[in-house]
Parts: C-alpha cells; structure tokens; sequence
C-alpha cells in the first residue's frame, strides 16, 4: 500500500514531517508513524530552527486566543507543531488555564437537548473521551447506540474521502461504529482507502481545494 522505497527517501533524505509525508503519500499520519515503527527507522532530531512560519501572524493567532486546530489550518502544520512553535517563543500554555469547569447541571441539560458530543468536547474546551466519561458518571444514555444515519449519505461522505474521526463527528457516532458501517456496506477499510486513488482522486483533489479555501480564509481573517 505504501512505497517503502518512496517512504525512505521522504523521510530520511527529504526528511519530510509526518504531515507533508501523508500528504504525500496520501495516507493518515498515525499510517506514517505506524509505517516508520514497522520499518524500524530511527527517531529524527527534532530541527525546529530550520521551522518557517510567520511569527508576527502566530503571535496575533495564538493572542488572540484562537484553537491550536485552527492556528494548525493556517501554518499548514499539526497541532504538535504549534506547541512546539509556542514553546520556542516562550509564550505561555494557555490552553490548560481555559478549561471550563464542567457544571453537571448545564451539562445533562445541554446533553438532554441533544447535543453532540464533539460540541460538547468544544463547549466546555475538553475532549471528547472526557465528555463520555462524564456521560458515563452522570448515569446518561448513550445516544451513539441509536444513531440514524442513511446509507446513501454515508458512503457519499465516505467517497468524499472523509476521515474516520470526521465520519464519527458527522453522523454523531463512534469511529468503532463508523469501521461497522464501512463493514456492513461492503465499502473498503478505512486504513485501505489509498488502495483505490485513482478511482477517487476528483474528491481527493476538491478536498484539498477545500482545506487550501479555509486556510485563505482563516489567513484572512486573522491578518486584518
């Protein structure tokens, strides 16, 4: 599925990040750092002196208190970037200080209403495993056992060449339920997906469009 010989030159002579080298390669990240693992490749130094970015636009991002995630769309690198890119300026973790207390009242009422946990996850800026687990402490239903979804919209999503996680957070349902529906609709796995590029490379191509527009836009928006 992956050229061992192109993973190599990509990650040892190019010595390309995780990121550019799935985008590359046109797999996930966690197949890029499971691929190295396999391949026994040594851990490259991190050379975040050689690291481009604007810092004029980091510093008024991450002043100005937006998302790690969305600081990540318009460098064009991962979150683990940008906490690298924080720690080198010096500024301080904000992100720890932001966390919401989690009021069980406003909680069970906003999960009552229906609400899905992803916006849940953002609500009280925590994560999705912790909003379970507060599920889970608060006696709650699970509502993921009864998700509705339809076959034609999933496998069009599906098709689009959406990721497990953006399947899950779509249609408000696991990612272990989303490997099910794939199963079920005889559609192929998830991790195999690159097998078949060819077939879906106008999706492929429009999504990246799509990621080059939110970019521009966020740019935009964050420089004026």
């Amino acid at each position: 599925m992956v050229d061992t010989e192109k993973f190599i030159e990509l990650y040892q002579v190019k010595k390309m990040s995780y990121a550019a080298m799935a985008k590359e390669l046109k797999v996930s990240v966690s197949t890029i750092q499971a691929y190295k693992k396999q391949l026994q490749l040594p851990t490259r130094e991190h050379k975040q002196e050689t690291l481009q970015f604007d810092e004029a636009l980091f510093r008024k991002l991450y002043g100005d208190g937006i998302s790690y995630a969305d600081i990540a769309v318009v460098l064009d690198c991962s979150v683990g970037t940008v906490t690298n890119i924080r720690r080198r300026l010096n500024l301080p973790d904000r992100e720890p200080h932001q966390k919401r207390e989690i009021n069980k009242e406003k909680f069970i009422s906003m999960y009552e209403s229906g609400i899905k946990e992803t916006e849940l996850a953002k609500f009280f800026n925590t994560t999705v495993e912790t909003i379970r687990h507060k599920r889970q402490k608060y006696g709650l239903p699970n509502r993921q056992n009864t998700c509705i979804y339809s076959e034609d919209e999933f496998r069009a999503a599906y098709d689009s060449g959406l990721s497990g996680y953006k399947l899950a957070s779509k249609f408000n349902m696991s990612r272990m339920n989303v490997g099910r529906v794939v199963k079920k609709l005889g559609l192929p796995a998830l991790q195999d997906r690159q097998a078949v590029a060819p077939i879906i490379k106008p999706p492929q191509a429009a999504r990246e469009h799509t990621k080059e527009v939110h970019a521009n836009v966020l740019v935009h928006r964050f420089r004026n």
